[in-house]
């Protein structure tokens, strides 16, 4: 007996079923036969394109021009103005192509890029979805290498691709580019032990499998895009365009108390989920994991200001984990109270952008 079977991402099936008598058994042998490609120039899937933004109306133009630009189509642009003390309106993008449905949300509360992006996601009409921040920019063949390699490694579990990405000052000057791995899994294990990442505007995803794995948490008001990114490398994977792509724009200056506040929460429900994540998951090592954790805690502390908690957490890593290093460094360089601790901060993150270009200029 046999049946034939068509899975949603057009992988073919075939079963047979072999009953031995004599073994008292049954064998089962699947036989994948064939997987169906996807004919590009025919029957392209719709892509909708979220951008959240709040008070940049000169960067979100730069961004939508970017989308607009993409050798891609057909596509849709879905901007959702996060509370804008000027409003966004369809006004604004009167000149674009007309072949591009751009739709304006209003969120009036202003309740953050993960509501944001989440009205953007319910959205959305395409059987793909990309993200894009309002301050960043794609290169024009962005969307078509991503839908290419998308459709043609799509299985049961590649359900997203990546692309590499340039980060760049305000002023367009190369700072640094980065270096992700062939595949998401990989990427995953830095999420847990180190700050590993796979940015929301570098990511195409398919429809059903993000709705499937969840939105982003609304409660975190920072780190909701590696909880997100998390959550989707646990259960499918995807895989890396190794093309530089998109470009990431690095805000220079002080922090604002707000934007610190806002990273401190963030960090802080960032770190409960990864120690919950690696109990539940009941793998990794959670000593070496939580002790890097307890260290980016203790520095958001200081870096807000709370220098008994930043000193406390500091040692809190320290006894989790004694070989983080880190946590050493930090609570030396917080003997001298937050503020002390923010100038060297500011001082050795100069340090690196500097470094960053010099080494660029010389390739």
């Amino acid at each position: 007996m046999f049946f034939l079977s068509k899975s949603p991402t057009v992988d073919y099936i075939l079963v047979f079923y072999v009953n031995i008598r004599d073994l008292k058994k049954t064998i089962m042998v699947s036989v994948v036969l064939s997987e169906v490609k996807m004919n590009l120039s025919k029957g392209k899937q719709l892509v909708s394109v979220i951008i959240p933004t709040h008070n940049r109306p000169q960067l979100l133009m730069k961004a939508v021009k970017s989308v607009i630009c993409q050798t891609y189509r057909p596509i849709e642009i879905i901007i959702i103005d996060d509370g804008s003390n000027e409003p966004v309106t369809s006004e604004w993008f009167k000149k674009v192509d007309k072949n591009v449905s751009i739709c304006i949300k209003r969120n009036e509360s202003g309740t953050g890029v993960a509501a944001a992006r989440n009205v953007g996601i319910r959205s959305a009409k395409g059987e793909m979805i990309a993200f894009l921040d309002d301050d960043d920019r794609w290169m024009p063949a962005k969307l078509e290498r991503q839908v290419e390699a998308l459709n043609r490694h799509r299985s049961f579990y590649i359900r997203g691709v990546y692309c590499q990405m340039i980060f760049e000052d305000e002023s367009g000057k190369e700072i640094s580019r980065t270096c992700f791995p062939s595949m998401g899994h990989m990427v995953r294990r830095r999420m847990i032990y180190t700050d590993g990442n796979i940015p929301p505007p570098s990511v195409l995803v398919d429809r059903d499998a993000l709705f499937n794995i969840g939105l982003f948490d609304e409660s975190m008001p920072a780190f909701e895009d590696r909880h997100w990114a998390l959550r989707f490398l646990t259960q499918y994977d995807m895989i890396c365009v190794d093309e530089y792509l998109v470009r990431i724009l690095e805000h220079t200056g002080s922090r604002l108390s707000s934007y610190a506040g806002s990273m401190l929460v963030g960090e802080r429900a960032y770190t409960h989920f990864i120690q919950n994540y690696l109990k539940e998951q009941g793998v990794g090592d959670i000593s070496k994991a939580m002790g890097y954790r307890y260290a980016k805690l203790a520095n958001e502390y200081m870096l807000s200001g709370d220098t008994r908690s930043g000193m406390k957490t500091f040692l809190r890593s320290m006894a989790i984990n004694p070989f983080e290093k880190r946590a050493y460094i930090g609570f030396i360089l917080g003997l001298g109270g937050a503020q002390l601790y923010k100038r060297i901060m500011a001082r050795r993150m100069l340090r690196v952008r500097l470094a960053a270009v010099s080494i660029n200029s010389t390739q």
